[in-house]
């Protein structure tokens, strides 16, 4: 675990460091207006369906500062929604959960890893534009696509010659009485002028683009989506589209029982490496944190008891190569909660940090980290 520099938790990924941290009984009022030396990052665990978010920031030697605070009082904190906004984000992830609301308008924003965004928006009726800007703001590609039913964009990636989206499909309400619309993908040229061609699946509740890239001519995407067949579970596929026929075929990344996952991106490359995720057996729904290397499909576990919950992992990286896994379990039977931090290589390892919370946290989307204080 060397070569982590400090960019986030320098002493906790040491050489085989085991640490344990109490916090006090009284949880401390923060002071986010200003840096503080020795601080170097944040980690935000958020409880969407408790409108509220912990706060936990870090020093070198170990946590400095802990905070639940309301949605509303976290979008008050100056400066926190743009370090957010500049964050990378899965497409899962709603982007909205720190700003207390959903977005009112039809398009979207989505933040990647090199810190510039793709934004999506209605120009005209049935013509929507679509803007690549680098970490400066600075615009470096644009187009716009006509499209038929298409009221709201959810997701959208580019790759080298395809724009993909997400859609609310409002033409799956078949009745007065199904007013639920459905998420629908499509496929158009990155072009300056281009039309939207709906590839030919089953309409789901929720889609979401995870990557893209292209092989050949061929578009490889990997989404996710609710298991119809499984309660809680997620699919995540890889559907292999000539833009050409519009033909694709899909393929199972991972077998049902997937509750949550984190994909680490491969350095150097356009895909990624390991999927990270949160697993149940579909007979007892005993959770299992576990490890996919996708070029081999081998895989690590580690197993919690069936009164311990975990979250969604979070995978940290350094550009100096080092890593680190965070995970929040919940404890039923005690009613708390503590952070795992651990070594990506061997997620069924003593962990090399446990971070005990004064609060029980329960999160319901994946955490987030802010690797520079605010």
């Amino acid at each position: 675990m060397s070569g982590w520099g400090t960019a986030a938790f320098p002493r906790l990924l040491g050489d085989g460091m085991i640490a344990t941290w109490k916090w006090p009984d009284s949880a401390q009022n923060l002071d986010f207006t200003g840096d503080r030396r020795g601080l170097f990052g944040m980690l935000l665990l958020p409880e969407l369906q408790r409108q509220r978010v912990h706060l936990l920031r870090f020093a070198e030697e170990g946590p400095a500062d802990y905070a639940a605070l309301s949605l509303t009082q976290l979008q008050e904190l100056p400066g926190l929604a743009d370090r957010l906004d500049s964050q990378p984000r899965r497409s899962a992830e709603p982007a909205w959960w720190w700003r207390g609301s959903p977005p009112s308008d039809r398009g979207l924003r989505r933040t990647l890893p090199d810190g510039g965004g793709l934004s999506v928006s209605p120009s005209a009726d049935k013509l929507w534009s679509w803007q690549l800007r680098d970490a400066q703001g600075v615009e470096l590609d644009s187009g716009t696509f006509a499209t038929e039913h298409a009221t709201e964009i959810h997701d959208a990636i580019l790759t080298p010659h395809q724009l993909l989206v997400v859609a609310t499909d409002y033409t799956s309400v078949s009745t007065a009485h199904d007013i639920s619309p459905t998420h629908r993908a499509g496929i158009a040229a990155r072009r300056p002028r281009a039309r939207l061609h709906w590839l030919h699946a089953d309409p789901v509740k929720r889609l979401a683009l995870e990557h893209a890239h292209e092989e050949r001519a061929l578009v490889c995407a990997d989404l996710s989506f609710p298991d119809p067949g499984a309660r809680r579970s997620l699919r995540l596929v890889r559907w292999t589209i000539d833009p050409r026929t519009l033909d694709y075929n899909p393929e199972d990344l991972y077998p049902r029982g997937l509750l949550a996952f984190e994909l680490e991106p491969a350095r150097g490359e356009g895909g990624w490496r390991h999927l990270f995720g949160v697993t149940a057996d579909l007979g007892d729904e005993i959770p299992s944190l576990i490890r996919l290397d996708r070029a081999s499909r081998r895989s690590r576990a580690r197993s919690f008891s069936f009164a311990r919950e975990p979250s969604a992992p979070l995978w940290i990286g350094a550009p100096s190569g080092g890593a680190c896994l965070i995970v929040c379990v919940y404890d039923a039977v005690r009613d708390s909660s503590e952070v795992l931090l651990l070594d990506p290589e061997r997620i069924e390892a003593p962990p090399l940090a446990s971070i005990e919370l004064p609060d029980a946290v329960r999160c319901d989307e994946r955490p987030r980290f802010i690797s520079t204080s605010i």
